[in-house]
């Protein structure tokens, strides 16, 4: 077996400070870190911390961290804590403007409009600025008109859909590669699951009655009233986790069904579903504040607004809201605080977290905006001649976000704007939505409206650990050997990419490597014993370093 210092080009064992152990010697400047946490092997001293807002350590670029086409290999220890809802990066050396170099973090994915698409997953890509022509239609989902959610859970995609026919309710799918999906049921008789998260392990679901004519499209025969969340068992089961009830509308005289304003307690449609901090939170789209889940029941926490989605950002829970566009955080026993109104904003729809940053996509002129300040958010351009922005996504180092009325996805190229990348819905009709977005087996998949497809998008070479990680001290390690991507979680090989040609993926790259920093959030958690090499490493050598003693 091949000895363990062979290639080592970088050891930083945090044993008290960010000095580097391996015979490169690099050098790294220090923002907020603190040593002399306690590690793997229980030692005082032997781990750093990381606050998931300003702390990362940056290594200034070196010939001998310039990984060419050949192998190399990251493995690192780090500590997560159960309510840890977003970890961020683990390591990056990636020129976003080439799109080229290194992406490895521990990712979650809320506010991707009306779902948590991805939660804790672990991903490593790389990119040389390669990526697919188009997208690949991956097939409808049952008969629905809208693919209203999609997410990751126990290492499958599960869409969630609008179904128009009067006979038909909404349901939840499982792909089964290629263009299959294979039926999991209706929880309720309404006619649209509206959202899908994994909450404590568990698939969670929000059904709801879909006001189609929103969307330019015929309104669903089928009245029934949905507000309800349930609980993935198995096959088709669905377990009843109760009905949102809110507080009466004093605004409106009645419950019009053509209304998008509700009166009433109990709410026609339940979505947004969002975990944080080990609670299970909703909203309604048309029914003012948003819901907590104790584990029992629902408890209504404000605010007096209509909400489109929620996300998790730096540690805090934030609402985007459908009257006025401002955007909320929750403070906690039902007090929410103003962070401001993005500009020329009515409403606000889905948000990410990248490059640390909070993005919000708007409506109606089709911004997406960051949040720079308390109060304040810059506009990063206009995406083409839309309206509206929907669902947002960073896949593989880069933001992509779809639009209203073509459909279309754009991708980010800061300084310089959005991208156009491509169409996902074809179909004639006035409004075309690419409405969610999910990273999944290394790929971008997107739902739409009206074609109720789900279709994917291709950017550079990823694996994806397609399951929720476990909290505690785990060990990670990311290989690169000849024509795939390994990655291994506690010594067990976790995920593999697909095959690629390895003269495609040349990495190097002039920039400076990150450690607790990339594409999407800083790092949030404990770091130990970080060890790059020029080589892949075996299994048998990733078992050993997996082990506490070593």
């Amino acid at each position: 077996m091949t000895l363990k210092g062979e290639g080592l080009v970088g050891h930083w064992r945090f044993s008290g400070d960010a000095r580097d152990a391996s015979p490169a010697g690099h050098q790294a400047n220090v923002y907020g870190v603190e040593f002399g946490a306690e590690g793997p092997d229980r030692k005082v001293g032997g781990a750093a911390r990381f606050n998931g807002k300003d702390a990362w350590l940056e290594i200034p670029d070196h010939p001998s961290l310039h990984f060419g086409s050949g192998d190399f290999s990251a493995a690192v220890w780090i500590h997560t804590e159960v309510y840890d809802d977003t970890i961020g990066d683990i390591l990056s050396k990636f020129d976003p403007s080439a799109r080229q170099g290194i992406n490895f973090g521990v990712v979650s994915h809320a506010g991707v409009t009306s779902a948590q698409t991805n939660y804790r997953n672990v991903h490593f890509g790389i990119d040389a600025g390669r990526h697919d022509d188009g997208f690949t239609d991956c097939g409808r989902p049952g008969r629905g008109r809208m693919v209203c959610a999609l997410a990751v859970f126990e290492g499958s995609l599960f869409a969630a859909v609008f179904d128009a026919e009067a006979d038909c309710r909404g349901h939840v799918f499982r792909y089964e590669g290629g263009r299959r999906w294979a039926d999991c049921g209706s929880p309720d008789e309404s006619n649209a699951v509206f959202s899908l998260a994994v909450f404590e392990n568990r698939l969670y679901c929000a059904t709801g009655r879909y006001k189609a004519w929103g969307s330019a499209q015929p309104d669903s025969p089928n009245r029934s009233p949905g507000g309800h969340v349930y609980r993935y068992e198995a096959d088709s089961e669905w377990t009843d986790c109760g009905r949102l009830v809110g507080p009466g509308r004093t605004d409106i005289a009645d419950s019009d069904p053509f209304a998008y304003a509700e009166a009433g307690q109990d709410l026609t449609a339940a979505s947004c579903l969002t975990a944080y901090q080990g609670k299970l939170y909703a909203a309604g789209p048309w029914h003012r504040g948003a819901f907590e889940w104790d584990g029992d029941q629902w408890r209504h926490i404000g605010p007096s607004v209509r909400l489109m989605a929620l996300t998790v950002h730096g540690g805090g829970l934030y609402a985007l809201c459908n009257e006025g566009g401002e955007i909320m955080r929750y403070e906690g026993e039902g007090r929410w605080i103003g962070c401001g109104r993005p500009p020329e904003t009515d409403q606000s729809y889905a948000a990410a977290t990248y490059e640390g940053h909070l993005y919000v996509s708007t409506w109606p002129e089709a911004y997406v905006v960051r949040r720079d300040g308390p109060t304040g958010w810059t506009v990063t351009g206009r995406l083409g001649y839309n309206r509206e922005v929907m669902g947002m996504n960073v896949y593989n180092g880069k933001l992509y976000a779809g639009v209203l009325p073509m459909a279309d996805v754009h991708r980010y190229e800061s300084p310089s704007g959005w991208t156009w990348i491509g169409n996902t819905d074809s179909l004639p009709a006035p409004l075309r939505r690419a409405w969610t977005m999910c990273v999944y087996r290394g790929r971008l998949y997107v739902g739409t409206l009206p074609s109720g497809r789900v279709c994917s998008f291709g950017a550079g070479e990823m694996a994806t650990h397609d399951h929720p990680l476990a909290p505690g001290w785990r060990h990670l390690a990311a290989v690169r050997e000849g024509n795939r991507l390994k990655l291994y979680i506690d010594g067990k090989l976790a995920a593999c990419s697909q095959a690629f040609s390895p003269a495609d993926y040349d990495l190097s790259c002039n920039v400076p490597m990150k450690i607790g920093f990339g594409a999407q959030a800083p790092f949030c958690g404990l770091m130990s014993d970080l060890r790059l090499y020029r080589r892949a490493l075996a299994s048998p050598e990733v078992r050993n370093l997996s082990s506490p003693s070593e």
